[in-house]
């Protein structure tokens, strides 16, 4: 569990924490007043592609990829339901991407306070309605967390409205 002060990113760097657009939508009013707008290239993996190619279905490793000389192994099932994986070469990576420009809004943050361990059931029920990898600024949930969920009092100590944000990450 983290709490980050955040702040603008002045460019788009692999160093600084994005959403896509529909992520953005539901993002929290800290992160939507610091952080700025670019396009990004993406590379995914064209599955119904490999699967035609590979008679396989695709499992979940495949979605983001790059396409470096690196071959690829890609995990997934044959038409009986018995696990498979597929090899692609590094030399055909390219034939089997595809390459979407998409909306990404991004913002640095600075670690204010971390917890790994102690949050006990309420917690994680509370958790539940934040989301793995969430993002909030609702200090209301943060005080329910620190009373009722065993999150460390000191995120209570650290908290500055309209600065920082909770981010469990689990």
């Amino acid at each position: 569990m983290f709490l980050h002060k955040v702040l603008p990113a002045a460019v788009f760097s692999e160093n600084v924490n994005y959403m896509l657009k529909e992520e953005y939508c539901n993002a929290c009013d800290t992160i939507k007043r610091v952080a700025s707008m670019t396009e990004k290239n993406f590379k995914y993996w064209n599955s119904d592609k490999i699967e035609k190619t590979f008679d396989f279905t695709c499992g979940t490793s495949y979605h983001h990829c790059n396409d470096s000389n690196n071959d690829f192994v890609i995990h997934g099932k044959n038409k009986y339901g018995t696990e498979k994986s597929v090899v692609i070469s590094g030399k055909n990576v390219k034939e089997y991407l595809i390459e979407e420009i998409e909306t990404v809004y991004f913002w640095n943050v600075k670690e204010m306070d971390y917890q790994r361990k102690g949050i006990n059931n309420v917690g994680w029920e509370i958790l539940s309605e934040i989301g793995n990898c969430g993002y909030t600024d609702n200090v209301e949930l943060i005080k329910r967390m620190v009373e009722e969920g065993g999150l460390s009092k000191s995120f209570l100590k650290n908290w500055k409205e309209g600065v920082t944000v909770f981010h469990p990450w689990w």
